[in-house]
């Protein structure tokens, strides 16, 4: 597993707010669903070679919903109904915490490790995760998932992940 350090938000506010992550009343103010965030995981998709790549926001009453999904051939979607329990992942307490990006070049092997549904049912293998954060929660989590094995990702995938996710950082922000 590779850490990177930093991500689209300082992480200054975030460990002190806990569980305030699931940003009570913030999630009012995150615009649904515009076009933008369907270019957002089709650029991501193509410029990373990823298998799949999604954004989730934070809602009210929801679990971190999919706002949009770009899939290459052949690879399931991770839209609709879901008992996966989010917040409980290692990864997404990470990303909550740290407002970081997180990067796991083999999911079969690392500290972190995602809900084992996404590699037993969805078959991800590789995964690359930037949170973005508003007010020192987390507002939202854009993934890229890789299926055919592990992957080491490059430096400028790793740059075009953050890319996408200061994308929707200002989508969210009304940008």
């Amino acid at each position: 597993m590779r850490v990177v350090a930093g991500g689209v938000t300082p992480a200054t506010t975030a460990a002190a707010a806990g569980p305030a992550w699931t940003a009570a009343g913030l999630a009012d103010t995150i615009p649904p669903m515009p076009p933008r965030y369907q270019e957002i995981v089709d650029d991501l998709l193509t410029a990373t070679a990823a298998s799949r790549v999604t954004i989730r926001l934070e809602r009210p009453g929801e679990t971190l919903p999919i706002v949009a999904e770009a899939l290459a051939p052949g690879i399931p979607s991770l839209q609709g109904p879901s008992t996966i329990d989010l917040r409980a992942a290692p990864t997404v307490r990470y990303l909550a915490e740290t407002l970081g990006t997180l990067i796991q070049d083999d999911l079969l092997d690392t500290d972190t490790p995602p809900p084992p549904e996404l590699i037993q049912q969805y078959g991800a293998r590789a995964q690359m995760l930037a949170a973005v954060g508003s007010d020192g929660t987390l507002a939202a989590i854009v993934s890229v998932h890789y299926s055919p094995g592990p992957r080491h990702w490059t430096e400028a995938e790793v740059a075009a992940l953050e890319a996408a996710a200061a994308r929707v950082r200002d989508i969210i922000a009304g940008a």
